[in-house]
């Protein structure tokens, strides 16, 4: 598994166990074993994938629930008819 993959995957599961609080990024870096800088790097890549977003500070981890309410905010299609 990738560096990017093991960052996600660990705010994932922290944001899970903790009632969707993410961790810092030197709780990230010290799970992982990397550095702050080089866990930055990485976040900033599921950024830019849409994996995370940011607001104030805060990372939010775009799940598949949240992609799909997104899209379902688009007039997408009526599953129930």
């Amino acid at each position: 598994m990738n560096t990017t993959e093991r960052v996600y995957r660990y705010i994932y599961s922290y944001a899970m166990s903790h009632g969707g609080n993410t961790p810092t990024l030197v709780e990230i870096g010290n799970a992982i074993e990397k550095s702050k800088s080089v866990v930055h790097h990485h976040v900033q890549k599921l950024i830019a994938m849409d994996r995370l977003a940011r607001t104030d500070k805060k990372l939010i981890v775009q799940t598949l629930a949240d992609m799909l309410q997104i899209i379902g905010d688009d007039d997408g299609p009526d599953w129930d008819s």
